[in-house]
């Protein structure tokens, strides 16, 4: 349960991984001018390294989604299906109490190889940034979106499920008061327990 925005990011042209690895590098040196707790380095899942340093939870993320974005999607025809080796990205870590987003891609074709993109999916929930502060909520979701609309600016072919509306409205106050209403069912729900 919760308020999530949801995200898929399409690449079918260029397919080299060298023009994928510089629009995606373009996206991070984006979100790294917003202001995002912590935004990790570019991850490419291969070459593997040699030793996975314990602090690198920006790469245990990636090894964790990459399989997950890899699985076909009921709604897709033909059914695609994507190599967790080739995923590359990054981990946003956008404020306290907002779940972390990943951005990235890996390559993903229909059983035959046809129908070849770079895609990625990612869900991530910005609701309880509101226990912080709407204000926080509002910095976290819509920068969130920023990144999204600068990924459409650059090429990709972004598709975007937002609880909250905020995607299709642009609108703060909306987004404040979604949250709100279902922060509210939630802490009804607990006070019936």
């Amino acid at each position: 349960m919760g308020l999530h925005l949801t995200y898929e990011l399409h690449l079918t042209d260029p397919i080299r991984v060298a023009d994928a690895d510089r629009m995606l590098a373009a996206l991070h040196a984006y979100a790294r001018t917003l202001p995002f707790a912590r935004v990790s380095d570019f991850i490419s899942l291969r070459p593997a390294p040699r030793g996975l340093p314990a602090d690198d939870t920006s790469r245990l993320w990636l090894l964790y989604h990459a399989p997950l974005v890899a699985e076909p999607n009921e709604g897709d025809v033909p059914l695609l299906t994507g190599d967790p080796d080739t995923a590359r990205g990054f981990l946003v870590t956008a404020g306290d109490r907002c779940e972390n987003a990943t951005f990235g891609l890996l390559l993903r074709a229909s059983d035959t190889g046809e129908h070849l993109e770079w895609f990625w999916r990612c869900s991530c929930k910005t609701q309880y940034a509101a226990m912080v502060s709407n204000a926080h909520l509002v910095a976290c979701h819509t920068s969130l979106v920023a990144v999204l609309d600068h990924a459409q600016s650059l090429g990709f072919r972004v598709v975007v499920n937002d609880e909250t509306h905020y995607w299709e409205t642009r609108d703060e106050a909306r987004l404040i008061a979604e949250v709100e209403a279902v922060n509210r069912r939630v802490m009804e729900s607990r006070a019936l327990q």
